[in-house]
């Protein structure tokens, strides 16, 4: 975009160079025009005309020009250099709201993807507390679990019972002992 407004200005500049180049030129084909000495057919071509206005006149058809074509000339070459410079701003003014809608649009959607990053980032910090209470409720339920074993391990390690089993024949006694 820079980029481009820059060529825009490049050109901007180069027609206004052109347009003073041009203004010199005609300034210079004038003093010329000014400085040739009075010939009898120049000075005829001035008494026809009569005056001062005409005087330029003079100097115009020395270059063999007609008497309007330089002054349309310069009127052309400073339309033309206007509609140019007209034209390159309109399009730099186009070009720089084109630039603003796309920062905006880029805007929006950065904004877009802070806020959908956001919410997947919930829903893993969610999961992930579902996740961590879950867990933790299976690891209270198995200690609890490895405390009653243990508790009951130990009970039973410390007593021992005594078991009487009768047979017909005789009696017997067992000891178990529970490790």
């Amino acid at each position: 975009m820079t980029g481009e407004l820059e060529c825009n200005e490049e050109m901007i500049k180069y027609q206004e160079e052109r347009l003073g180049q041009f203004m010199e030129e005609i300034q210079c084909l004038e003093e010329r025009m000014m400085s040739f000495p009075n010939t009898p057919a120049t000075m005829s071509i001035a008494s026809m005309a009569g005056g001062p206005r005409r005087e330029r006149r003079k100097t115009s058809l020395q270059l063999g020009l007609e008497p309007q074509t330089a002054r349309q000339m310069v009127a052309k070459v400073k339309q033309q250099y206007e509609a140019e410079l007209l034209s390159m701003k309109d399009h730099m003014s186009k070009e720089t709201q084109r630039h603003q809608a796309e920062l905006r649009r880029l805007e929006h959607d950065h904004k877009k993807d802070v806020q959908n990053i956001h919410k997947e980032s919930l829903l893993l910090l969610r999961a992930l507390n579902r996740f961590k209470d879950t867990v933790s409720t299976l690891l209270e339920r198995e200690r609890k679990l490895v405390q009653f074993l243990h508790n009951l391990v130990v009970c039973t390690a410390t007593s021992s019972w005594l078991v009487q089993t009768e047979g017909p024949v005789s009696t017997h006694f067992a000891v178990f002992h529970f490790h």
